[in-house]
């Protein structure tokens, strides 16, 4: 994920779909301190890995596509067990990192005619965490540290407060 490029690289910089399923995982972790719904968070993009990302507007154009990326979606939940459905607050947080990420990474331009298109998403605010460059390696790097600190909360092998004292900074580590 740390490969593949959100908005289809028509941002301002590269910017990753892993850099954005660690800042929606954070984004669920800072709020509810819960480390199943961090995990779901930070896969809930995961199907990218095989299927690539593309843009919402061609994605509706396309059928197969969605079916095919549903399969994909369902095989991977499943072999990481996963459910089914992720919990609506994933959506939400999600919902949240894309409207810090839109506001960064596609900042309005003088003579701009079309704001309308973004003020779906005016609830969900902006400015949650910093968006900015990462390389490829520490966004892999990133992603694997919070993915292994997460499982290991979740199954009680880690005391909560050793954990979440290196989850409240994952960024500062690795995403330099």
């Amino acid at each position: 994920l740390s490969f593949i490029v959100r908005f289809t690289g028509h941002g301002r910089f590269f910017y990753s779909v892993g850099q954005h399923s660690i800042n929606v995982a954070m984004l669920l972790w800072n709020r509810y301190r819960d480390p199943w719904l961090a995990l779901q968070g930070l896969f809930h993009d995961i199907h990218e890995a095989f299927v690539g990302d593309m843009s919402s507007p061609l994605k509706q154009l396309l059928p197969d596509y969605k079916a095919l990326e549903r399969l994909v979606e369902h095989s991977v939940r499943t072999y990481f067990n996963l459910p089914g459905e992720f919990d609506a607050r994933v959506h939400e947080a999600d919902y949240m990192a894309l409207s810090t990420e839109r506001a960064v990474l596609f900042p309005r331009l003088p003579g701009e005619s079309h704001p309308e298109k973004w003020r779906w998403l005016t609830p969900y605010g902006v400015d949650h965490f910093e968006v900015k460059e990462a390389t490829f390696e520490g966004t892999r790097r990133a992603f694997l540290f919070l993915y292994e600190q997460l499982i290991e909360l979740h199954a009680g092998s880690k005391s909560g407060y050793d954990v979440i004292n290196v989850l409240d900074k994952p960024h500062r580590v690795f995403l330099k």
